[in-house]
């Protein structure tokens, strides 16, 4: 949408939207076609299986990560693939090294009573009304960028973390390139 703001993106995980969606694109006729649409919050960053029988999405602000199957007896359904992620997580991307997905987490959860109200958007009304919480305060919560491997069953593999933010802040995305990462 053109009209959409930089300040209402701010205020995006605080309004408890769940327009968010899975599409599938056919370059062939042209057609999109609303794949998933199960409660996704500002949903980012899509990635599928080594084996492609199921895809990986992140939903930044449930601060999880919805796995969609596109094989077998559960096709056309989705799970959790991870959950309770100590932040947003912004992109995922695939292992180069293993079956497995990279995850950039820019900003961790800035307090434990936003996590908590995530449950319910009246109170994130309430808490933004009084000036509570802040859309303008999530820049100051990004010092501590997290990076994590998962394999393709939801396990952590490795994490990487930088708290105080001088070697990398605000991660969005992580790449491998031979033997390298690119963040």
């Amino acid at each position: 949408d053109p009209d959409f703001s930089v300040e209402e993106y701010l205020w995006q995980p605080h309004t408890h939207n769940d327009s968010g969606g899975l599409f599938h694109y056919n370059s062939v006729t042209g057609s999109t076609t609303l794949v998933m649409k199960e409660q996704l919050f500002c949903p980012n960053g899509v990635s599928k299986s080594s084996n492609e029988d199921f895809l990986v999405m992140n939903d930044m602000v449930r601060g999880r990560i919805a796995k969609y199957y596109l094989k077998g007896p559960k096709a056309g359904k989705w799970d959790t693939f991870v959950s309770s992620l100590p932040g947003m997580p912004d992109n995922i991307t695939p292992s180069k090294r293993m079956p497995g997905f990279w995850v950039a987490i820019p900003m961790v959860r800035p307090n434990a009573l936003l996590d908590f109200s995530y449950q319910w958007s009246l109170m994130q009304l309430v808490q933004a009304k009084l000036g509570l919480i802040n859309p303008l305060d999530y820049p100051n919560s990004a010092l501590h960028t997290v990076v994590v491997l998962f394999d393709e069953e939801g396990r952590v593999v490795r994490s990487l973390h930088d708290p105080s933010g001088k070697v990398v802040m605000g991660a969005t995305e992580v790449v491998e390139m031979d033997d390298e990462l690119i963040i």
